[in-house]
């Protein structure tokens, strides 16, 4: 079933698999696959997160609230220093914390959800490692053309 998901025959994938080294295209190909098959986390709204660190109880989906946008927030000093609610202001050199966790774990393929910076520091690594705008692409889940505007910011 892998090799009819990787367009090759099945002798070609068992010898592929008895040599000690790939191709990059393989390599691609594999991971490729290997994220289409890996279940994507649902991503939370911003409300919902919000109110989980807050520690508030979950609402029905049929309520409304309060938080439906960022100016609700500019106030708050709890959350004034939250990374996942950074603008874009944070950038100019406001202190920004990255999280190295999620860094790492995006760098290797898992499916997380980074903000802007940790995007920008897991595109500088990668390159610095020489890995191809494509192959950080399929590692972070997103597209060659945002890895090099990415690189290109980083710079």
């Amino acid at each position: 079933m892998l090799a009819r998901l990787l367009g090759r025959t099945t002798s070609s994938l068992a010898a592929t698999l008895a040599r000690p080294r790939v191709t990059a295209g393989t390599a691609d190909a594999v991971v490729a696959l290997y994220l289409s098959l890996t279940p994507q986390p649902r991503r939370r709204s911003r409300a919902a997160t919000v109110t989980d660190r807050l520690g508030w109880p979950a609402g029905d989906s049929d309520d409304t609230d309060d938080l439906t946008g960022d100016e609700d927030l500019a106030g708050d000093e709890d959350l004034a220093g939250d990374e996942d609610l950074a603008g874009d202001e944070d950038l100019a050199g406001g202190d920004v914390t990255v999280d190295e966790i999620a860094v790492e774990r995006a760098m290797a393929g898992e499916p997380v959800t980074l903000t802007l910076v940790e995007q920008l520091e897991a595109v500088r690594r990668l390159h610095a490692r020489g890995l191809s705008d494509r192959r950080i692409a399929l590692l972070l889940r997103t597209s060659a053309r945002t890895v090099s505007r990415r690189k290109t910011a980083t710079a």
